[in-house]
């Protein structure tokens, strides 16, 4: 059977086309299945929630945690595109609303940007303040501090916010 040259062109881009779909679904699953598939393992081995001395966070279905120690954990978002850390100093931080002024002053000084902050409950006699400066190169940083003993940093992609804020609204002070 012997094509013409509009057969031979067909050809040539069925296979291009088929080449390049190749790549492409290779590409995602070395993307998405790995980091699933870590975050998957993570969650089968470790359940929800990860502690950090005192403290119970829980963990959304497509982040995993890192075991950095007693006092101290990471989070990570799968891929690694957004991060968590997590650390309990050895004593509370007695100036939490000092700390918001100096903070949300120094970001307006350096960044020239208008920080934006967050009060959440702590339990039922703590709280914890979140304030978020300048992007950096697509990412977002957020400084969390608590008038307890606890402290978050999340650095990461904008449209991961609101999940940071959903694993901060839900820590669990423990008896």
């Amino acid at each position: 059977m012997q094509l013409g040259l509009g057969g031979l062109k067909r050809v040539g881009i069925y296979i291009v086309g088929t080449v390049a779909l190749y790549f492409l679904v290779t590409a995602a699953v070395r993307e998405f299945a790995y980091g699933s598939l870590a975050a998957v393992v993570w969650h089968w081995k470790h359940g929800d929630k990860v502690q950090v001395e005192g403290y119970e966070i829980t963990v959304p279905k497509r982040w995993f945690s890192s075991d950095t120690g007693q006092y101290s954990k990471e989070i990570d978002r799968v891929n690694f595109v957004s991060v968590v850390l997590i650390s309990n100093s050895s004593r509370p931080s007695a100036h939490l609303d000092q700390w918001k002024a100096t903070t949300e002053s120094l970001i307006r000084d350096k960044d020239k940007v208008e920080p934006e902050s967050r009060e959440m409950p702590l339990g039922s006699h703590n709280r914890i303040i979140c304030i978020q400066g300048k992007y950096i190169r697509n990412r977002v940083s957020i400084d969390c501090r608590s008038d307890a003993k606890l402290g978050l940093l999340f650095i990461g992609r904008a449209i991961d916010v609101q999940e940071f804020y959903g694993i901060v609204a839900n820590i669990r002070v423990l008896p």
